[in-house]
C-alpha cells in the first residue's frame, strides 16, 4: 500500500513517505463524499509508514513500552475525494524534541494529485508505564534526526502554523 521516494541525494529516508489508500462507500456521508472523520483516519493511516520506520509505529505500541498522542491538530480542507476514488497521504516530519514530533500530511487525489485536505499535528510520545510524556528511546531519536535532516530540505508546507478565524 505505501511505496517510498528516495531522496534524491541517495538517502534511504524516504521524501515524503507515501500511502495510498482508497475511499470505501461506508467513508461516504450524505453530501456524498468522504466524511470529515475519515480525513483523519487517512492521516493515521498515512502516518503510520513514517511512524514505523524510526521504531514507534504499532509495533511499537503493541510492545506496551509507549506510544505517541497527538495533543494538537489543524486540518485544511481543499477538495472532496468520492467513494471508490485513490488517494495518497505525503506524511513529512516538520520537526521533533525527545517527546515531541511535529507532523504535516497531505492527501490528494492519486490520479491527479489534486490536493484535498492538509493536516499539521503535534504528537506527544507518552510512556505506558508512568502514562505520562517521556523522552523516546535514543534509536528512535537517532532515526528521527536522519529523517529531520532529509526532510527539512523540502520546500515548507503553505499555511503553516496559520490562526483560524474571521476576518473582518
Amino acid at each position: 500500500m505505501s511505496k517510498a521516494q528516495p531522496h534524491p541525494n541517495g538517502s534511504d529516508v524516504p521524501a515524503p513517505y507515501i500511502y495510498n489508500g482508497v475511499v470505501k462507500p461506508a467513508w461516504v456521508d450524505d453530501n456524498g463524499h468522504m466524511n470529515v472523520a475519515y480525513y483523519m483516519s487517512a492521516f493515521d493511516d498515512g502516518g503510520e509508514v513514517f511512524f514505523a520506520d524510526p521504531g514507534i509505529g504499532w509495533e511499537y505500541t503493541r510492545e506496551k513500552k509507549g506510544s505517541v498522542f497527538i495533543v494538537s491538530s489543524k486540518v485544511d480542507y481543499q477538495g472532496e475525494l468520492l467513494a471508490n476514488e485513490a488517494f495518497r497521504v505525503a506524511t513529512r516530519l516538520l520537526d521533533f524534541n525527545p517527546k515531541m514530533l511535529h507532523v504535516h500530511y497531505e492527501i490528494s487525489k492519486s490520479e491527479n494529485q489534486r490536493m484535498c485536505a492538509t493536516a499539521e499535528i503535534l504528537y506527544m510520545h507518552i510512556s505506558f508505564e508512568t502514562r505520562r510524556s517521556a523522552a523516546m528511546p535514543e534509536r528512535v531519536q537517532s532515526r528521527l534526526r536522519q529523517i529531520h535532516a532529509v526532510h527539512r530540505e523540502l520546500p515548507r508546507p503553505e499555511g503553516l502554523g496559520v490562526v483560524i478565524g474571521i476576518r473582518s
